[in-house]
């Protein structure tokens, strides 16, 4: 390994931009790893942005991979660790694949879902990312967006991942999105995945006992309980209001 790489390497970690092109100047590369980073992620890991657009602008690499315990593509990081201004620049390269996806087959779409940033995902679904590029339900972002309702019941992003035509009917171990809709009690979202035509079929947890006792076994917090009370009276009230009109 050469010195001028970690030369390199050490220039972006102190936001060195006139060392850089110094280097340049010299012939440096700027497509070789060094302690398992491309320059260009590195300069996404240490917010160097400057840098980050010269390296992009001078046709670096974009797409390669970490090899380290992460193992993921710089756009992957950049929407991982929430740094719009990273995405803004990477989406600049004539080269990014804005696809590409880390060790564990999850998408940059998947990553920006993952830190809440509305303004991200919408950005990189605007500049071409599949909403539909899911293989199993681990990467799925509307499964991803639906849990997060636990946290916090702000539906904007699985809304639009659902009017930008996103897989639907993706299943975790703990449920589907049509699922986490009525356990969090979000009927907004519950409407619009079955316009968007999420299968209703066979679902044997859209009986009251199954929502309960699923609730039960998963949460103990004494607000969910509440709700899965409210449901299940509110359910049993429409099905005597059936009967009587029968």
């Amino acid at each position: 390994m050469s010195m001028r790489l970690t030369e390199l390497h050490l220039a972006i970690s102190f936001k060195n931009l006139g060392l850089i092109k110094y280097l340049m100047r010299d012939g440096l590369l700027l497509d070789r790893m060094w302690r398992g980073e491309m320059p260009v992620s590195r300069a996404v890991y240490y917010e160097a942005y400057e840098i980050l657009e010269y390296l992009v602008q001078k046709g670096a690499e974009v797409n390669v991979r970490s090899q380290d315990d992460r193992m993921e593509p710089p756009l992957f990081a950049a929407c991982r660790l929430g740094r719009l201004r990273a995405v803004h620049i990477l989406l600049q390269s004539r080269n990014l694949n804005i696809n590409q996806r880390d060790f564990f087959n999850r998408t940059p779409l998947w990553a920006a879902v993952r830190s809440s940033s509305l303004e991200m995902v919408e950005l990189l679904m605007d500049n071409g990312a599949d909403v539909t590029a899911v293989q199993d339900f681990t990467g799925c972002p509307l499964l991803l967006s639906m849990l997060s309702l636990g946290r916090n019941s702000h539906s904007k992003i699985p809304s639009l991942l659902i009017k930008r035509g996103c897989l639907l009917d993706f299943k975790s171990p703990e449920g589907s999105a049509l699922f986490f809709s009525v356990i969090f009690e979000n009927r907004k979202l519950f409407c619009l995945l079955v316009r968007a035509g999420c299968s209703v079929k066979n679902e044997e947890w859209l009986s009251v006992e199954s929502i309960i006792l699923k609730i039960k076994r998963k949460e103990t917090n004494e607000e969910i309980l509440l709700t899965s009370i409210k449901i299940q009276r509110e359910w049993k009230t429409a099905g005597k209001r059936k009967q009587t009109k029968m």
